[in-house]
């Protein structure tokens, strides 16, 4: 879910996030982590509801209770207002976001609308949980409307109740909102150019009562569409057409279907419910050093897009540890990127001090974050000069060395290995950062952003064949905008490519060799 599409609150009052002093601690059980400076006690409730919360949503899609490849990060905040420098905007109660390194969910204390954080953490938990088990991908309504049906998943001391409406999405249904329902057959095949927050609000709630009705609904004595909708969701991801295959899996027309929704929404809509034991494993905490907390805070604004907000922690880090090589590179990226003569200057001031020369093997890297930054300092100053004619191999050879010094230090970094294919790209030679980009792709291949990176640039290369699991990835998972419309007109070309190449078969003759 975007911030932008979540419900909103009131903040009352605006203060620097900077100059809050309170004590970070990070917070680690089997399948998440959680960065806070609230209370103890609280975030190791937070941290308990989400390991409870798994195992419950487990249990109820029947999946098996494996190991999280790579935990789930939530950060915590005890501040709104420093919450809001992260959000960026004014009214929102917690958002995720995907990074290259892996899904993020920030969240605040105390929200007062009714969305609760943990709502937010739900729902997106539940889409991280659907990529990462089932190799199906499954078309949006399905996937919102799963996510929006545990959501709303309520805990006691020892059960959990799932499939209640949600609060945020009760006015599309009572009157209140400014759209109603969508129709079925608007549900099957989504506007995805349409940037109206009153459509997508609609659809999100359309595809929580219809998923409702699927998994549910025989708990009101309605059909049970368990089998029907496994089978529909295998035809689709084989490729079948949401509205030309629907009756010939439900056994009922699209109109029947709708009937049936718009019967069950004005009756009593029931949930289910069933024992919870509280997750009694050792959770293992640390406090943060203040440096690294101001740099950890930096390191996250930046993936949020905030460079000036990380610009300020970094500011912080570097007061308490005035030479750490990581977060001097930081500012010098970051300065960078300003791209004014005072910021491009304090930038080449910073990485010259340094001395540090991969190549010549001067100043070894003992930190993967100071290569892995370097890199990108040098990758960002050859795209630029490049904009200008000008191509310094040197410089893009040297951001390859410090990826690669990075990677052997920290074999998991995925930005390690981007910066390392940003440097290996050469029309001339494509095969070298695809396979930097498939080694990323090992390590974590529920990545929107890697599926996104190495999905175009396979159809870059007029490889649409190779190209198109992966597009179907950035379609299935992205939200409404310029990537999911790239990725749904290169499958649309993919498509086409297909089907004249069968027509041509059929009119080809046979011959006999």
């Amino acid at each position: 879910m975007k911030p932008s599409c979540l419900v909103c609150l009131a903040l009352l009052f605006i203060q620097s996030s900077i100059t809050t002093a309170r004590d970070w601690y990070e917070y680690s059980s089997d399948n998440f982590t959680v960065y806070s400076d609230v209370r103890e006690k609280s975030a190791l409730a937070l941290l308990r509801d989400m390991e409870r919360f798994r195992a419950a949503a487990l249990l109820f899609t029947g999946l098996p209770d494996t190991p999280e490849s790579r935990r789930l990060k939530v950060f915590h905040f005890n501040s709104s207002s420093e919450f809001q420098d992260f959000t960026q905007e004014w009214r929102v109660a917690g958002f995720y976001k995907e990074t290259w390194e892996g899904p993020l969910i920030f969240s605040q204390k105390g929200s007062s609308w009714r969305i609760p954080g943990n709502g937010v953490m739900f729902h997106e938990y539940i889409h991280h949980l659907m990529r990462s088990r089932s190799s199906v991908i499954y078309p949006m309504w399905y996937s919102e409307g799963f996510a929006e049906l545990l959501a709303s998943a309520t805990l006691n001391d020892e059960r959990i109740s799932l499939g209640l409406v949600p609060e945020w999405r009760r006015p599309v249904f009572n009157g209140s909102a400014f759209k109603g329902p969508l129709k079925v057959d608007e549900l099957l095949e989504p506007e995805y150019d349409n940037d109206s927050g009153n459509y997508w609000n609609s659809f999100y709630a359309t595809a929580w009562l219809f998923t409702h009705y699927l998994q549910l609904g025989a708990l009101s004595d309605k059909p049970s569409y368990h089998k029907q909708t496994q089978n529909y969701l295998i035809a689709l991801h084989q490729g079948g057409d949401p509205k030309a295959v629907f009756e010939e899996h439900f056994g009922i027309s699209i109109e029947e279907m709708e009937a049936e929704l718009k019967k069950y929404r004005r009756g009593r809509i029931r949930g289910t419910s069933f024992l919870s034991p509280p997750y009694e494993k050792p959770i293992r905490q640390r406090e943060l050093p203040a440096h690294e907390r101001f740099y950890l805070l930096a390191e996250k604004a930046f993936e949020v897009g905030n460079e000036s907000l990380s610009l300020e922690y970094l500011d912080e880090a570097l007061e308490l540890k005035p030479d750490w090589r990581p977060a001097l590179i930081f500012v010098a990226v970051l300065q960078n990127h300003r791209q004014t003569p005072e910021s491009l200057n304090k930038a080449q001031t910073i990485v010259s001090n340094l001395g540090i020369d991969p190549v010549a093997g001067q100043h070894p890297i003992n930190d993967y974050r100071t290569g892995l930054h370097l890199a990108h300092y040098h990758m960002d100053v050859f795209d630029e000069l490049g904009k200008e004619g000008r191509h310094d191999g040197d410089l893009r050879d040297r951001a390859a060395h410090l990826a690669q010094a990075a990677i052997s230090i920290n074999p998991e970094s995925i930005d390690a290995h981007r910066l390392l294919w940003r440097a290996q790209k050469d029309p001339h030679k494509p095969v070298t950062a695809l396979k930097t980009m498939m080694s990323a792709f090992q390590l974590n291949p529920d990545s929107l952003y890697i599926n996104k990176e190495i999905g175009f640039y396979l159809a870059e290369a007029n490889r649409l064949d190779l190209a198109a699991p992966f597009l179907k990835r950035v379609l299935a998972w992205s939200h409404p905008g310029r990537d999911r419309a790239r990725a749904k007109s290169l499958l649309a070309r993919f498509q086409e490519g297909k089907a004249e190449a069968t027509g041509a078969n059929k009119l080809t003759p046979r011959t006999n060799s």
